[in-house]
C-alpha cells in the first residue's frame, strides 16, 4: 500500500443477493488501495487542503512571528510564493504544520478548521473547499451508509483536519 489515503469499509454481510451490488463497491474499494483518498472524495489540485490551511495560518499568525519574515518556508508562504515555500519538501511542510497547530487543543484545532472552512475558498474555482467534493463519492458513501456499512476514512493528511472537513460536507 502507498502513502496515501485508503477507505476501509467494514460490514458483515448476509449471504443474500440483495447485497450483491454493496459487495461489489466493497470488493472495488478493497482492491482500489492505490487510490489516494484526496483524489476520489476531493479535490487535492493545486495542493492538499490541508496545505492550504497551513499557509493560511502562517498568514494569520505571522504579527505574533516577525521573526518568519526572514526564515524559510515562512517568508515564502508571506511573500505568496508557494513554491519556494514547498522546496524544502516534506521537511519544510512538518516544520509549517508544527509551527501553526502547536500548542492548540483538539477542540481549538477542529474550531479552527471549521472557522476556516467557512471562509476560505479555493485559489482556482474560487467556491469554499466544502463544495469541492466529487458528489458521485459522496453518493457512494451514502449508498453504503443506508445499508449499514461502516465507514472508516484514512488519510495522509492529520486525521483531526479529515475529521472536521469531512463533517462539514456529509
Amino acid at each position: 500500500m502507498n502513502s496515501h489515503a485508503h477507505y476501509g469499509i467494514a460490514q458483515e454481510l448476509p449471504l443474500g443477493l440483495g447485497h450483491l451490488q454493496a459487495f461489489k463497491i466493497l470488493l472495488f474499494f478493497a482492491m482500489g488501495n492505490s487510490l489516494s483518498f484526496n483524489r476520489i472524495l476531493w479535490s487535492e489540485q493545486p495542493l492538499y487542503f490541508q496545505a492550504l490551511y497551513v499557509f493560511d495560518r502562517i498568514n494569520d499568525l505571522a504579527p505574533k512571528h516577525p521573526e518568519w519574515k526572514g526564515i524559510e518556508p515562512f517568508a515564502s508562504v508571506l511573500k505568496g510564493d508557494v513554491k519556494a515555500s514547498l522546496a524544502g519538501g516534506e521537511k519544510a511542510l512538518l516544520e509549517m504544520t508544527m509551527a501553526t497547530h502547536a500548542g492548540l487543543t483538539a477542540e481549538e484545532f477542529a474550531d479552527s478548521v471549521k472557522q476556516w472552512l467557512t471562509s476560505a475558498r479555493h485559489p482556482v474555482t474560487k467556491r469554499p473547499f466544502t463544495e469541492m467534493v466529487f458528489q458521485p463519492m459522496l453518493e457512494v458513501l451514502d449508498y453504503l451508509r443506508e445499508h449499514d456499512f461502516k465507514i472508516f476514512i484514512v488519510s495522509g493528511e492529520g486525521m483531526d483536519f479529515v475529521r472536521v472537513f469531512s463533517e462539514e460536507v456529509r
